[in-house]
């Protein structure tokens, strides 16, 4: 049975849905699509009164190409038809991948517990020049991001939509919570704080 609607509503039909929406792009034969089905099940049952419309996407899909689809797949959650939050094929949870970035602007945190001890509210950022960067634009990019914690091996779980609020990088700040981590006391060189802003 498939599990993506080929029948798509028009844009117009879903900007004008009411509430939280969360739009699913992808393919059935996608093996991404078909790998982030227990954790979207997971997620949903977690929010039973949370719209799910799952939306077959491809080259000149009228809906994809309004919400700029280009990988699969790509989750969108709408607040009455405005975008306010994206996931796209999220990915990381190694000590270089973790806030993976899209044209410049981080899009998602794919934490390990381990190396994010605080997580979800608390992201320790490294040394490492990519993910240093990618922190920095984190703490001043404004708006919401997806927040992912890694369970296991293959397995990830959706925390919910934080934004920062606060942004430490003097070491003495810093040192407190990379001991109760896996870095070491000189690799951390900013901590961001995070709240939760969209509860459902």
């Amino acid at each position: 049975m498939a599990h993506y609607l080929a029948d798509n509503p028009a844009p117009e039909a879903v900007a004008a849905l009411p509430g939280l929406t969360l739009l699913e792009f992808g393919v059935d034969w996608c093996p991404h699509c078909q790998g982030a089905q227990a954790l979207l099940a997971q997620f949903l049952s977690a929010h039973p009164g949370l719209r799910h419309l799952a939306l077959e996407d491809g080259k000149g899909r009228p809906l994809g190409r309004a919400y700029r689809v280009k990988l699969w797949p790509s989750f969108i959650l709408l607040r009455d038809g405005a975008e306010i939050a994206r996931a796209v094929r999220p990915q990381g949870g190694n000590k270089h991948s973790y806030l993976p970035r899209k044209k410049g602007k981080v899009v998602a945190a794919c934490l390990r517990p381990d190396l994010n001890p605080d997580a979800p509210h608390v992201i320790l950022c490294n040394s490492c020049p990519p993910e240093r960067t990618a922190g920095e634009q984190l703490a001043r990019q404004g708006g919401v991001i997806p927040v992912f914690l890694k369970e296991n091996t293959s397995s990830w779980k959706f925390q919910g939509l934080f934004r920062v609020v606060g942004s430490e990088t003097h070491p003495d700040a810093c040192a407190p919570y990379a001991a109760r981590s896996a870095w070491t006391k000189g690799q951390i060189k900013q901590v961001l704080k995070l709240e939760q802003q969209v509860k459902f």
